[in-house]
């Protein structure tokens, strides 16, 4: 083509996502990527130094820029093959122009691009909120996916990402949403018609299209251990991961699982750590239940004298019959996970028969409870 442009190396990561293109002409400048962009560089100031370029490369692929484009000429007279070396091991595409060309001209022709499929984008992303929170009213996104070459019949999944002190630091959100981004186009190795990231109602929204229950499993905990190695005011990440849909109509739903789920692991305090809606077991039931009330009425039915009890004697019975039903019913184990003895353990079951005026041994009172207890980090 007139530019001349040329991959000599990375070919094998060509499928990067991309967002814009920036101009490192120096280690300081590098530091300053947000990721996905396409670097460009002329050699100028460098040292005439085959170290220094390699230097320059590595921490442009650090700082997560998605290819490199070397401006050949008097600053940058061949690419070594050191650093051919390293653009190949880390697929890491690096492309090569001739001095004669403009690199200007090559960076118009990208930017060009890159607004055109960040409009697409948009209109992309406005179109699934909408198929979200204005699910009946299909003529606001169908004819913008379908314009978009979006598949409106193949299955999709929500996943929410409820990232702790997010709203502290709005100015970093953006590049928040873009590392998201890169983690997961980078793991499903597609573009953004095939997955979508963007934030919204103070949570962060990934709906994947068409992949499986294990594609989108070790996709989500990509991202939470990203946020894990980020530490810091992002340490703390809730997760929830809905159903696959029968289509982009029944995407509401997918969300309204992948919110009850996220919400329960923030009520359970348990972060970095997915609740997905196919393994909840019990809960894949309980969770469909949508009029919270009836919830609130049949928790309080049974429970609300053991409630009253532990509030007036500061006592916690509740959460002893949790974990007496997680260990199965067995006052052994029970005993053993909360380092009492076996006769306390026996007192405080006779104890809550007592209040409750129920059998513990009774296999239909145990599920009757159970349940309610399940129902309750619902509330």
């Amino acid at each position: 083509d007139k530019y001349e442009m040329r991959c000599v190396a990375g070919e094998k990561g060509m499928d990067k996502a991309v967002n814009w293109v920036h101009m490192v002409e120096g280690l300081a400048i590098s530091e300053f990527l947000d990721g996905n962009e396409i670097a460009f560089t002329t050699g100028i100031g460098m040292p005439d130094d085959n170290d220094a370029l390699l230097e320059l490369v590595e921490s442009i692929y650090k700082n997560r820029a998605s290819a490199l484009v070397i401006n050949i000429g008097p600053y940058i007279k061949e690419i070594p093959d050191m650093v051919i070396d390293f653009c190949n091991y880390n697929n890491f595409p690096l492309f090569q122009v001739p001095w004669h060309v403009h690199m200007a001209g090559i960076m118009k022709i990208f930017s060009e691009i890159l607004t055109m499929a960040d409009r697409i984008d948009m209109e992309i992303t406005g179109a699934m909120e909408n198929a979200i929170f204005f699910h009946d009213q299909q003529s606001m996104y169908i004819p913008m996916l379908e314009k978009n070459g979006i598949d409106c019949e193949l299955p999709y999944c929500v996943a929410l990402f409820f990232i702790e002190k997010l709203e502290e630091k709005e100015s970093k959100r953006d590049s928040v949403e873009n590392a998201i981004k890169h983690i997961v186009h980078d793991y499903s190795g597609t573009n953004s018609k095939e997955s979508f990231v963007f934030s919204k109602r103070g949570m962060m929204f990934v709906i994947f299209k068409n992949c499986s229950y294990d594609e989108i499993e070790k996709n989500v905990k990509s991202v939470a251990d990203y946020f894990v190695r980020l530490g810091g005011i992002y340490k703390d990440v809730y997760c929830g991961v809905g159903r696959n849909t029968k289509s982009v109509r029944c995407l509401y739903k997918s969300y309204n699982l992948a919110l009850k789920a996220m919400k329960l692991q923030i009520r359970r305090n348990v972060p970095r750590e997915a609740a997905v809606y196919k393994k909840m077991g019990v809960y894949r039931t309980l969770m469909a239940i949508d009029d919270m009330e009836i919830v609130k009425e049949y928790y309080n039915e049974l429970f609300e004298p053991l409630v009253r009890y532990d509030e007036l004697n500061k006592t916690s019975l509740v959460e002893f019959l949790k974990v007496y039903f997680e260990e199965s019913g067995s006052a052994v184990n029970t005993a053993e996970r909360m380092f009492l003895h076996r006769n306390t353990v026996n007192y405080k079951i006779h104890k809550i028969e007592e209040i409750l005026d129920c059998n513990l041994s009774d296999f239909d009172t145990k599920v009757e409870l159970y349940i309610a207890l399940k129902l309750s980090e619902l509330i």
